[in-house]
């Protein structure tokens, strides 16, 4: 939970949506206007390694995923040969472009930037749901079964999710010999 003040008023960030001092829901008008003030008008550019993560995470949070796709792409030029950037920002750029309906591209983008070390079941799982979200089975029965890998070395690989994309897939019938 995070608290900040806007135009004299405390407002709060939980869960992604951002509340009064009520703990009321803002409405749309006021959240975008805030989204705007806190975020979009950042000079994230300006920032280190350390801050521009933390300035990533809050703003897939908060739900700015075409922003955060953005902030990502920008920070993957100076930072793409760090292997612990890459191994946190990867799953968070893959998922902000599976909720753009950009499935296909967070695949392309991310096994540009698969390594041994910037690998997460974290990762594999949402390359899952993508692979899932085009109807390519086979490859998401692939990254499934890397995610299920990391479950004992990677506490962010969630069972609820490999279960959630076990379960679109086994709903549909796949021809191997297809990727």
């Amino acid at each position: 939970m995070e608290k900040f003040e806007f135009e004299g008023n405390e407002y709060i960030i939980l869960n992604g949506k951002i509340l009064d001092n009520m703990f009321c829901v803002v409405e749309d008008v006021l959240s975008e206007k805030i989204k705007t003030k806190l975020f979009l008008e950042c000079d994230y550019k300006s920032y280190g390694e350390r801050e521009l993560l933390e300035f990533i995470l809050k703003i897939k949070e908060i739900e700015l995923f075409s922003f955060a796709k953005s902030v990502i792409e920008y920070a993957y030029t100076i930072f793409s040969t760090n292997a612990n950037f890459v191994r946190y920002t990867l799953p968070i750029y893959t998922s902000c472009l599976r909720q753009l309906n950009l499935s296909k591209e967070a695949i392309d983008f991310a096994e540009k930037y698969i390594k041994e070390d910037t690998l997460s079941g974290h990762l594999y799982t949402s390359l899952a749901a993508a692979a899932c979200d085009i109807e390519k089975f086979y490859k998401a029965n692939e990254f499934i079964s890397l995610a299920e890998k990391f479950k004992t070395t990677d506490p962010a690989t969630n069972d609820l999710i490999i279960n959630n994309v076990r379960e679109r897939i086994s709903n549909r019938n796949y021809n191997s010999n297809v990727i």
